[in-house]
Parts: C-alpha cells; structure tokens; sequence
C-alpha cells in the first residue's frame, strides 16, 4: 500500500482537506503544516455555520485541529513550498505521494525529491485554471469541478496515477 502524507498551510483550503480527511478517517502516514503564523481571520457566525454545512468548520485554524485530537505533524515556520528545509524533509520522508492543498508552483528540485505530488485543483482544466477558477465556471457553467492530477513540470495529468491513489485512498 501507498504511503501518503499532505502538506497543509494555514488557510481555509487546508482546513477544509484535513477535516474532511480525518472526519472520513483517512489515515495520513505524514502531516506537514507550513506555518507563518499570520493572524486568522474572524468569521461570522453565518460564515462559519455555512462552511459546517459543508463538513468543515472554517474558525477552527489547522494547527488548533490537529492538536484537538493529538494529531501528529511537522511545522514549518514558512509558507514556501520550495523552501530547501521543506525538500530535505520530504526526501528523507521517502512517501509515495503528498497531497499539495496549494500554495505556489512546485519547482524542480522539489518535484524531484522522489515523492509524487498530487494536487486537486479547484476547477476542470484546461478550460479553467489559475486561483479564481471555480468562480469563473459557476459564472459561466452554472457548475464547477474539480480535476486531480500527479504534478510534474509540466503539470500535465497523469490519469493512471490518479486513478490507483483514488482507489487506495478508498481502502484505507
């Protein structure tokens, strides 16, 4: 079986993965947070009781949920996804795949640590890549989706791929 860990930042994207994840009890082999400890933001009660409606908790920060349930990680204290600390650890690490919540463009030295990068992006491409994407498929498609896809260079997907880590993250 694939050893899988996910590199998690303190935004709401992370939050919404690692929830999600431990909630359905997914079994992570690795946890990194890259932590710059900015100030939260503060959220309305109506915000909040809409992102629970959606199986997450959007106030409760990602360092705060895992130490709520004595769950293991590593901190980082940068946001650099292609910071050298970061590469050292992942290739000493030695997983089959990180699940990359986003954050920056993976460079080379990073995409060859050994360890394959799977990103979940927030939006069918080609037709809508970038940060906004889902905005502009709801705009316009009334829908959107989501396209998940092995990382390399190129970011060209790797459907294979894909489909074996969507199927060992079922049996887990």
């Amino acid at each position: 079986m694939s050893k899988i860990g996910i590199i998690l930042a303190s935004d709401n994207r992370s939050k919404a993965y690692i929830q999600k994840l431990v909630f359905s009890e997914k079994k992570l082999d690795k946890i990194i947070l890259l932590n710059d400890k900015k100030i939260e933001l503060d959220y309305s009660e109506n915000e909040i009781e809409i992102s629970k409606k959606y199986g997450f908790d959007i106030s409760k920060p990602v360092k705060e949920f895992l130490q709520e349930r004595e769950i293991s990680f590593k901190e980082f204290d940068f946001v650099d996804i292609n910071h050298p600390e970061l590469i050292k650890y992942v290739k000493n690490n030695q997983l089959d795949f990180y699940i990359f919540t986003g954050g920056g463009v993976l460079k080379k030295p990073i995409l060859n640590s050994g360890t394959k990068f799977i990103h979940l992006h927030p939006g069918i491409v080609p037709q809508y890549r970038g940060s906004t994407c889902f905005y502009y498929s709801i705009i316009n498609d009334d829908n959107c989706g989501v396209t998940a896809y092995v990382m390399d260079e190129k970011f060209v997907p790797k459907l294979d791929e894909i489909n074996d880590f969507l199927k060992e993250l079922k049996e887990i």
